[in-house]
């Protein structure tokens, strides 16, 4: 599997911006900062925390906007493992057990997925145009992505934390 390059992936996320690295803590709504902490606190001296390091009481307040997709290999799958509700209303469905490609939109995300997989760092991605919610107050998201490692000490999951926008 070979992932988009970063120039890539922040071409194909515009006018969105997609953010790396140290950049990503300044640019953190309060929620994602906290939960990029814990993310990072939980890794232990690896490149992410196992997937299991993490447990919902320690998240408790970013749940309703988290979702968890399980990746797949050979080929490339991204399987929606978990929608929280508040996510799922402002999309206008829920996808858990669904597969990315087929839902809306998902291509860029998948891009962005294999990125993360095969750097295994988080993202931040500010200002992503929301066209397809059936919420047509929102207009913009945020978007933190976290990989989890799995036993095999690669990414086995990915978790999404988004903040919806109404201008």
């Amino acid at each position: 599997m070979t992932s988009k390059s970063l120039d890539s992936l922040m071409q194909l996320s515009a006018p969105a911006e997609l953010h790396v690295g140290s950049e990503i803590e300044s640019k953190c709504w309060p929620v994602a900062l906290s939960l990029l902490r814990v993310w990072r606190e939980s890794s232990g001296g690896r490149t992410a925390p196992k997937r299991n390091a993490l447990s919902p009481a320690d998240i408790s307040n970013a749940l309703p906007l988290v979702t968890i997709f399980d990746v797949e290999r050979d080929p490339f799958l991204l399987r929606c493992r978990l929608m929280g509700t508040a996510f799922s209303d402002a999309i206008g469905f829920d996808a858990t057990g669904d597969v990315a490609g087929r839902l809306p939109m998902s291509k860029p995300i998948i891009d962005r997925a294999k990125w993360i997989v095969d750097n295994v760092q988080p993202i931040l991605m500010t200002a992503l145009p929301l066209v397809w919610s059936p919420d047509k107050n929102y207009k913009t998201y945020d978007s933190l992505c976290l990989p989890f490692l799995g036993d095999a000490g690669e990414v086995d999951s990915i978790w999404y934390l988004n903040q919806f926008h109404i201008p």
